[in-house]
């Protein structure tokens, strides 16, 4: 099952919705895709920039023809991305958009799309200036937002929008197409409940980030029922492991995700059998709650640009204390 077939399928009533829009020929000059984190947000920005775009779209592009291809690619010239994964979107990327906007397309299609993906991102005066952008579009001109964070959107900007809500595909079914497509079990059942897309989840499994933070959980996993040994591992093996942003969030994602299994089995829930291949059969004497907590707050010190080591530091000295009676 390629993106087109699989985004088709799991965000059935947006792409409906857009599907509409593109046979009426009344496109809205901007959406915003809004989804909790592991939805597809910006594969269904591209999909959706692509059908707009195609020299045979049915409605939806073909994926095969030229612009597809050259969207792919990365170098068509009337579709612009401002990524908000990579960093905070500051005013000066607006102004350059807005500014590369005014001019008239160079392809033959005539339209101008722009993806901004995660704009939650976007600085306060980049949302003022974006903002002014909405206010007057253009007939030839689209936006396609997406955000994690639908409150952190300025109502002004949502208001200009039509709102398409994405939801979180199955992630079991996500985990089976990645194993038929030769993803070990392992990394297929570990990263499936953040990915949207099987080509989403192989980009991040071949990742150093990927790679370090699964064997920072594997430690934890090793010495979760060593008490006070545990924050030794954290100290010596898994600072040394994980010292970057990404891997860290990457890190502590798994560890969350090992907290939610937890629960389940605590309350004798069926889960995959990888489940117990992985975590182990034994219900270790740590409290899943409180893990989940910790993770979460970490990430959210880590986000806020508390240092990693300290950040983890704070997590392995706290988690001691997530033993239960």
């Amino acid at each position: 099952m390629d993106n087109k077939e699989f985004i088709l399928k799991s965000q059935e009533v947006a792409m409906r919705s857009f599907g509409a829009a593109l046979k009426s020929g009344r496109v809205p000059h901007a959406y915003l895709l809004d989804g909790e984190e592991g939805t597809p947000l910006f594969e269904t920005a591209t999909l959706m920039a692509k059908s707009l775009l195609c020299d045979h779209p049915d409605p939806y592009c073909d994926m095969t023809c030229t612009t597809c291809r050259r969207i792919d690619a990365g170098n068509y010239h009337d579709l612009v991305v401002m990524d908000g994964g990579e960093g905070t979107l500051n005013k000066e990327s607006v102004k350059d958009l807005i500014e590369n906007f005014s001019k008239s397309p160079l392809e033959k299609k005539g339209k101008l799309v722009y993806i901004i993906h995660l704009a939650e991102k976007l600085t306060d005066e980049a949302e003022n200036s974006l903002l002014k952008f909405l206010e007057e579009p253009s007939k030839n001109t689209t936006a396609i937002l997406t955000t994690n964070n639908i409150a952190r959107i300025l109502p002004t900007i949502r208001s200009r929008c039509e709102i398409l809500r994405l939801v979180l595909p199955n992630k079991l079914e996500i985990m089976d197409l990645a194993i038929k497509e030769g993803f070990s079990q392992e990394d297929a059942f570990l990263l499936a409940p953040f990915h949207g897309t099987v080509s989403s989840l192989k980009e991040t499994s071949a990742s150093e980030e990927y790679r370090s933070a699964k064997q920072a959980l594997m430690i934890h996993l090793q010495h979760k029922d060593e008490g006070e040994g545990l924050y030794f591992y954290y100290q010596n093996k898994i600072s040394a492991l994980i010292k970057q942003k990404k891997a860290a969030l990457l890190f502590l994602s798994l560890l969350i995700e090992y907290g939610h299994s937890l629960l389940y089995m605590n309350m004798d829930k069926d889960l995959p059998l990888l489940a117990y291949h992985i975590y182990g059969k034994d219900h270790p004497r740590e409290d899943p709650s409180r893990i989940i907590f910790l993770a979460n707050e970490a990430m959210g010190a880590i986000n806020a640009n508390v240092a990693v080591a300290l950040s983890l530091d704070h997590l392995a000295y706290s988690l001691i204390d997530t033993w239960t009676i």
